[in-house]
């Protein structure tokens, strides 16, 4: 059935939506009448990044200016066109899905008004539910092909969480990861929000900054701790997220080191030589940790103690070659051997 409006004349369509098959209309419309959806997460992250709502124009050329949008313009060009359609509110005409696709068609019109004057979209209800314009972005985006930056997930939802009231248990099937796993993006998000820093590209240090037990750790010990290091990951004294990631928690598990940097006193890299210099992520620290850990579960006792026949002696021969070694050890370490 074709239905006629302002914007064209479009036939009956469907999408599914939480399993649910969902009424369209799909048609062409002049590019010129639709609007960038500023709550899409992509152009969010644009809106927070200078703090200030931007006008069509401002999204337009942000668009424009990333390198997927211009990839996108040559895949347009060459297909003579969209391969999937943009997706629009009916009323007012915003792009829920496909902001990246208008931008890049944007670009071609610069050159030739009248060739790419029409775009391909389905027209969704005006009174489409808000929360499943939400789910339809998470289906592309967060479990489809063209997935969003770990900071436009998170902002996404954050936004589900704190503003739709949807649970955890209903965001982690939405976007098919663990409950655990949304809760540290939306935590994380959060936590950028308090600080003050909506840099997408920060994202990695602050999720890693929450996610080390030993960082929080020092947080807990110290009452500077966590001012510095915000400051630090703002002014971009850290060469990567990696190196934040591999370096911090050792130098969190160096007291005096750890001191030291909180105070002042020492450079981050200088307190993790350090750090290192003390042993706490030396090899043999780490072997020894490891075996510590595994020889304390449950598992480990079982299989030790629980073990019949020929091969109890032999796990009886190997523990007590070990507790004799750990002995001299001992001996050894007291003495300053």
């Amino acid at each position: 059935m074709a239905k006629t409006t302002k914007a064209g004349i479009f036939i009956q369509d469907t999408l599914t939506i939480r399993g649910k098959t969902i009424a369209v209309h799909s048609g062409t419309i002049s590019q010129t009448k639709l609007r960038f959806f500023v709550e899409n997460p992509r152009i969010y992250s644009i809106v927070r990044a200078n703090g200030n709502s931007p006008t069509q124009e401002e999204i337009e050329k942000a668009l424009q200016d990333m390198e997927h949008v211009r990839i996108l313009k040559g895949d347009i060009q060459q297909n003579g066109g969209l391969i999937d359609p943009v997706i629009v509110k009916d009323g007012t005409f915003e792009v829920i899905e496909g902001n990246s696709r208008l931008a890049a068609y944007r670009l071609l019109a610069q050159a030739d008004a009248i060739r790419w004057a029409e775009i391909k979209c389905r027209l969704l209800p005006s009174n489409f539910d808000e929360s499943l314009i939400s789910s339809l972005l998470g289906q592309y985006h967060l479990k489809g092909k063209t997935k969003w930056l770990p900071y436009e997930q998170a902002g996404f939802l954050h936004r589900r969480f704190k503003k739709q009231n949807a649970s955890l248990k209903e965001l982690a099937v939405e976007v098919g990861e663990s409950q655990p796993k949304v809760k540290q993006y939306i935590d994380t998000y959060q936590f950028m929000i308090e600080h003050e820093d909506n840099i997408p590209e920060r994202w990695s240090y602050y999720l890693e900054y929450l996610k080390s037990r030993k960082i929080q750790d020092a947080k807990k010990q110290h009452a500077g701790f966590e001012p510095l290091v915000v400051q630090m990951i703002k002014d971009e004294e850290f060469d990567s997220a990696q190196d934040f990631r591999d370096k911090m928690p050792v130098v969190c598990q160096a007291p005096k080191a750890l001191k030291k940097f909180v105070a002042g006193k020492s450079t981050f890299e200088d307190a993790f030589d350090e750090a290192e210099q003390s042993g706490v992520s030396g090899d043999a620290y780490k072997k020894l940790n490891k075996f510590r850990k595994w020889l304390a579960t449950e598992e480990a006792h079982q299989k030790i103690v629980g073990t019949k026949g020929p091969e109890h002696d032999k796990l009886k021969y190997e523990v007590d070659a070990i507790y004799n070694q750990i002995r001299k050890l001992v001996n050894k370490l007291k003495s300053g051997a």
